[in-house]
């Protein structure tokens, strides 16, 4: 029997309240809970996509819940928010000459997920400085390190996917403490947000 979602989360500590408000179950590496897996991936865009991918025949549609920093004034530390899309973060793109942003387009296409919500963006790395931060602001709202592995997989397997994100952070130098002093406060708003 197919399960109906499968919850990802990169981190044990942001995946915390949600495990615990859904009941869910230890089993091996990961969680069973009413409706279907919850699956931890680890920080990082490829080790995302190689969680995904191995639930994924398992499931009829992906959930990404996780934190973001946010390079957007109107959004508030703590609010989640849904993503409308998600793009791989080609650093220093607009220094690339025409063909070669033409095949980095191809090989790492935009991923459409809802039709209202925010542009997420993912980094192999974290974003905590300010002068790329505004140089990032025209080509999403919101940024990441797992979003566009899993909604690539999920593109792959032709499964439907969705991604809600907690505002961490505004990219900049204190963003990392910031996050790991309100981890759990974080869960708690990702748990809080799966009954709206």
């Amino acid at each position: 029997m197919k399960n109906l979602r499968l919850i990802l989360f990169a981190t044990e500590r942001e995946a915390r309240a949600t495990i615990k408000r859904l009941k869910a179950t230890a089993c091996k590496d990961y969680y069973l809970f009413s409706e279907g897996i919850i699956a931890i991936t680890g920080m990082g865009i490829h080790a995302a996509q190689a969680m995904c991918m191995r639930f994924a025949l398992e499931v009829e549609e992906i959930w990404n819940l996780g934190i973001a920093g946010s390079f957007r004034s109107d959004i508030q530390w703590g609010e989640v928010v849904a993503i409308s899309s998600v793009g791989k973060l080609v650093p220093h793109m607009e220094k690339l000459d025409t063909k070669s942003q033409e095949i980095a387009s191809q090989a790492l296409p935009l991923f459409s997920l809802t039709s209202s919500g925010y542009r997420l963006l993912s980094s192999d790395v974290p974003i905590h400085d300010l002068e790329l931060h505004g140089n990032l602001s025209d080509r999403g709202d919101l940024v990441d390190m797992e979003g566009y592995g899993i909604a690539y997989a999920a593109a792959f397997y032709k499964r439907p996917c969705y991604m809600w994100k907690v505002v961490s952070d505004f990219c900049s130098p204190e963003g990392r403490e910031r996050i790991w002093d309100n981890l759990d406060t974080y869960s708690e708003c990702l748990s809080i947000s799966l009954s709206c």
